[in-house]
């Protein structure tokens, strides 16, 4: 079975992921400030990759040194999207996270 993510975090800053989208996904786009660059991430304390990996959901993270930021980035088809909308409204995501979503062309 492949699995639906990509647990090497990889170097990047968020001009260059934007960049990089598939303009045929459409994407969500997590960012959290921090200095750590483990693979861990930051939702050690949500559901959020449990949820990805029972949807097969892709997702890949980077981390941009420069600013101390790390992305987990998600694709999906489109109009899959609205799921994961969904389910950060309802279970929220760890302070200070942002996320953003770039609908497919």
């Amino acid at each position: 079975m492949k699995k639906s993510r990509d647990n090497r975090v990889k170097s990047a800053s968020f001009s260059v992921i934007k960049r990089n989208l598939d303009p045929e996904r459409s994407c969500v786009v997590f960012e959290k400030k921090t200095d750590q660059r483990d693979a861990g991430f930051f939702f050690h304390d949500t559901d959020l990759l449990g949820f990805l990996e029972t949807k097969k959901i892709p997702w890949q993270t980077f981390y941009d040194g420069k600013h101390r930021r790390k992305y987990l980035v998600t694709k999906f088809l489109p109009g899959d999207e609205e799921e994961l909308i969904g389910y950060i409204l309802v279970h929220g995501l760890p302070e200070d996270t942002t996320y953003y979503l770039f609908k497919a062309k």
